[in-house]
C-alpha cells in the first residue's frame, strides 16, 4: 500500500511540473465556473491544495490550483452582485467550504513548517513590513481607527503573510520564470473567458441596458463572480505581458498568440478604462516586440490578428443591429459633451475622495484619519470597505495615513523598483507587471484588493528568486516542459 501511494505521488510530481498541468487546472477552473457550482469547486480545490501542499514536493501541484481558486466564484453566486448573492454564505453551502479552506491551509502551513529554513532568504521583509505597519497604524486614535484595522488586517494578511508563505516554498529551479508565465498567461485568459461569459449568460439584460440605458449602466452588471468589471479589465492588463513572453519565446506560438489577443481584446468588453489603457499600452508594445522577434511566423501571427479584427467588427455590427443604437448620433453626443465637461462625473467620482483625502489630511497631517472614514460616513448602501477607499494610493497615503504614510509608500515603492529593475531572467516582462500595478493603482482600489495582492506578492517572491539565486536552492529536478520553451 504505501509502495503503491509513493508511485501515485511520483507520478504526480512529475506531471505537475509541466505546463499541461496549469492548463488542465485552468480548463477545469473555467467549466466549473461556468457550471455555477461554487460550493462543490471550492471544496474540491481546496482539498487538492491541501493533499498537493501537504505529500507532493513540487510546489508547483498546490500553487497552480490555489492561484485558480478565485477564479471558480460563478457570476450566479457572486457575492453581492450575482442572482443569488447569498449562496456562499448559506450555512449548507459555507460550512464545508470552511472545513475544507482549513484543510487547505494547514496543509499549506505544514509546507511552510517543513521548508521554514527559507523564509529568511526573503528580500522584500522591509518593502512588505513597512507597507503592512503603515495600514495597520494609520487613523491610531481616530473615531474609525477599529474598522481601518479590521479591514487593513486583512490587506496585511494577504501581502505579507502570503509573501513568507511563497518565500519559504517556491524554488528556482531552473524554469521558474517559464512557470509563473505559463500560470500567469493562463489566469489572464481564463479571466478573459469568463468576462466573454457574463455577455453569453446575460446577453437578454444586455441587450436591454444598452438599448434603455446605455455601456455606463450594462457596466455595473458585468460581474464575473471574483471581480466587478473595472477589476476585471485591470488583473488581466497586469498579467498580459506573460501571455505575450509565451507567445514570443514558445514554440506553440500560434496557441499563445491567440491567447494573447483573445485576452487583449476582452478587457475591452470589461468597460473598464484603466483596464483598456494600461493593457492597450502593453498590448501594442508586445505585439510589436513579438513580430519583431518572431519573423518566420509573421504571416500568421498577422493573420489571427486579422481574423479577431473582423470578429469584433462583426459583433460591434450585431450590438447596433440588435440593439437600433443610432451610431452617429451616439458618437455626436461625445463629442459635444467634451465642451461642457463635469471632471467629477467623467472620474467616477474619484477627484471627489481625492479632495476628501487632502482634507483628512488638514485634520490629522501626521498620522491620517484611517482609511475607514469615507466609508463610515457615507450612506449609499455600500457594503465593501475597500470600495470607499481613495481609489489612489497616492491620495489614500496622504489623507489615510499623513505624513508617515506618505513616506512609507515613497519607500516601498523605491525598494520594489529597485528590486524589479535588476538583472535577472524575464526582467522586461516583470517590469511592465510592476508598472501596471503602480499604474492602475492611481486609479483604482487594486492596492488593497486581497487576491490582487497576493498574487503581487506572489511576483515578487518570484523575481527575489530569479534576481537571487543560489546553485545550492536547486532543490527540485528541473523536467523538461512539454511544449518547447526556451529560457530568455
Amino acid at each position: 500500500m504505501e509502495r503503491t501511494f509513493k508511485g501515485v505521488i511520483a507520478i504526480i510530481n512529475e506531471f505537475v511540473g509541466k505546463p499541461a498541468y496549469v492548463w488542465a487546472v485552468g480548463a477545469l477552473t473555467l467549466v466549473v465556473h461556468m457550471l455555477a457550482i461554487d460550493m462543490y469547486s471550492v471544496v474540491l480545490y481546496c482539498l487538492a491544495m491541501g493533499f498537493m501542499a501537504a505529500f507532493v514536493d513540487d510546489y508547483r501541484g498546490w500553487l497552480t490550483i490555489f492561484v485558480n481558486t478565485i477564479f471558480v466564484v460563478s457570476t450566479q453566486h457572486s457575492p453581492g452582485y450575482g442572482d443569488n448573492s447569498n449562496y456562499l454564505t448559506q450555512p449548507q453551502h459555507l460550512y464545508p467550504m470552511i472545513v475544507a479552506g482549513v484543510v487547505a491551509f494547514a496543509g499549506i502551513i505544514y509546507r511552510v513548517i517543513k521548508e521554514r529554513k527559507n523564509i529568511k532568504s526573503g528580500k522584500s521583509y522591509l518593502a512588505f513590513g513597512i507597507a503592512s505597519f503603515t495600514f495597520l497604524i494609520a487613523g491610531v486614535g481616530q473615531q474609525y481607527y477599529l474598522q481601518s484595522l479590521l479591514a487593513n488586517s486583512i490587506v496585511v494578511a494577504c501581502l505579507l503573510g502570503f509573501y513568507v508563505i511563497f518565500v519559504a516554498t517556491v524554488k528556482n529551479d531552473g524554469d521558474l520564470f517559464e512557470y509563473i508565465a505559463t500560470l500567469l498567461a493562463e489566469v489572464a485568459f481564463v479571466a478573459a473567458c469568463q468576462v466573454a461569459f457574463v455577455y453569453v449568460i446575460r446577453y437578454d439584460l444586455f441587450k436591454t441596458t444598452i438599448k434603455e440605458k446605455g455601456f455606463s449602466a450594462w457596466k455595473g452588471e458585468i460581474i464575473t463572480g471574483w471581480g466587478v468589471s473595472n477589476i476585471a479589465g485591470e488583473l488581466i492588463a497586469m498579467f498580459l505581458p506573460f501571455a505575450y513572453y509565451k507567445a514570443e519565446k514558445n514554440k506553440h506560438v500560434i496557441f499563445y498568440w491567440t491567447i494573447a489577443i483573445f485576452s487583449s481584446l476582452c478587457i475591452i468588453l470589461t468597460l473598464s478604462r484603466t483596464g483598456i489603457i494600461a493593457g492597450g499600452v502593453i498590448a501594442i508594445f508586445f505585439c510589436i516586440k513579438t513580430f519583431v522577434q518572431r519573423k518566420e511566423n509573421r504571416k500568421s501571427l498577422a493573420l489571427i490578428f486579422l481574423i479577431f479584427l473582423l470578429g469584433c467588427v462583426a459583433a460591434l455590427a450585431v450590438i447596433v443591429r440588435k440593439t437600433n443604437i443610432d451610431v452617429v448620433a451616439y458618437i455626436e453626443k461625445a463629442f459635444a459633451s467634451l465642451g461642457n465637461m463635469d471632471l467629477s462625473k467623467i472620474s467616477s467620482g474619484r477627484i471627489d475622495h481625492w479632495k476628501l483625502r487632502l482634507k483628512y489630511f488638514t485634520e490629522s497631517p501626521i498620522i491620517g484619519v484611517g482609511f475607514c472614514r469615507r466609508f463610515m460616513e457615507s450612506s449609499d448602501g455600500q457594503s465593501f470597505y475597500y470600495s470607499r477607499y481613495a481609489h489612489n494610493y497616492i491620495f489614500d497615503a496622504i489623507g489615510s495615513a499623513g505624513i508617515v504614510g506618505i513616506l512609507s509608500m515613497i519607500a516601498v515603492i523605491f525598494l520594489l523598483v529597485r528590486l524589479y529593475i535588476r538583472t535577472y531572467e524575464g526582467r522586461i516582462y516583470m517590469v511592465v507587471f510592476l508598472a501596471a500595478n503602480l499604474f492602475i493603482g492611481l486609479l483604482d482600489i487594486s492596492y488593497v484588493m486581497p487576491y490582487v495582492l497576493y498574487l503581487f506578492a506572489l511576483v515578487t517572491a518570484v523575481t527575489e528568486k530569479l534576481v537571487y539565486k543560489k546553485p545550492e536552492e536547486n532543490q527540485l529536478q528541473t523536467l523538461k516542459p512539454i511544449d518547447g520553451e526556451a529560457n530568455e
